[in-house]
């Protein structure tokens, strides 16, 4: 199988391209059975630019496998050529969270961060629903995080949120919320 090289890649949740609606050039994003703990397959959505540049834009690409630090992945999906990610970083790939037991077997914080509620912290994107503000989204989250933190018995932690807007590269995309969590909010709730 051909090695994709020096790429970064962004472990996201499941359902990361659904809730952005995100487009594909080839193939489709993630289903839920491929990231959930335990034995998940080794799966992979590549970005456009590096299916253009690696794989010359190769539809053929879907179904073959790349290695990502040593693990055969299955590429399932490329995103469309307006979509580069929720952050200012360039990935090459993206990975269901799970994937993180597949690249760090014997990492102890890999698994915590996997199975343990309060050993976690996450990044949360989404799409502002029509007629729904900042302030009435950041309030859904506010109640969300309470919500969680009640029912995994932790401590309150001050949630920091920044709302930040990105439009995809030719700005075809709908604004991207992108929210920052400071040391909370965990994989379950994603």
């Amino acid at each position: 199988p051909p090695a994709t090289g020096q790429m970064a890649v962004q472990y996201v949740s499941g359902n990361f391209f659904d809730v952005l609606g995100v487009g594909f050039a080839a193939g489709r994003g993630f289903r839920a059975d491929e990231d959930r703990p335990g034995a998940p397959p080794a799966v992979a959505v590549l970005s456009h630019d590096l299916w253009s540049s690696r794989f010359l834009g190769d539809r053929g690409v879907i179904g073959r496998t790349v290695r990502i630090d040593g693990v055969a992945f299955t590429v399932v999906g490329v995103a469309g050529p307006e979509f580069t990610g929720t952050t200012p970083d360039r990935y090459g790939a993206w990975l269901p969270f799970a994937s993180i037991a597949l690249l760090r077997p014997h990492d102890e914080g890999a698994r915590r961060v996997l199975e343990d509620p309060a050993d976690c912290c996450a990044s949360v994107a989404g799409r502002l629903a029509p007629g729904i503000g900042r302030e009435q989204a950041r309030a859904e989250l506010e109640l969300l995080d309470r919500q969680y933190r009640q029912r995994w018995h932790l401590e309150p932690h001050g949630l920091r949120l920044s709302g930040t807007t990105f439009m995809a590269r030719n700005k075809k995309m709908l604004p991207v919320f992108a929210l920052m969590f400071g040391a909370m909010l965990l994989v379950l709730l994603l």
